[in-house]
């Protein structure tokens, strides 16, 4: 017998949202680095970064609350995902010059 897979509907929304705003951001950038306007596309396309960067931290919490309860260790996998992705973002900080 094939075990139920459990829903993951929150995570493909949550990954497909912040994959088109960050599209869009960028995009919007893109317009307006075009148009002359370098202050603000750079602002934007920053922005756009830090929404694309976002998106499967995002994409992880949602896994984590879609699997708490139907399949425990994978949702606590997302969780060390998560710490282990902090810890890399820590590192490559503090290693800047």
């Amino acid at each position: 017998m094939i075990a139920q897979r459990p829903p993951t509907r929150l995570t493909s929304r949550v990954l497909t949202l912040g994959s088109f705003a960050a599209a869009t951001i960028l995009g919007l950038s893109l317009a307006l680095n075009v148009a002359g306007q370098t202050a603000a596309a750079g602002l934007v396309g920053n922005l756009g970064v830090v929404v694309l960067l976002f998106t499967p931290v995002a994409g992880l919490i949602a896994t984590w609350s879609e699997l708490r309860i139907a399949r425990p260790a994978h949702g606590w996998m997302a969780v060390a995902v998560l710490v282990v992705l902090g810890l890399a973002t820590l590192i490559a900080l503090l290693a800047r010059p």
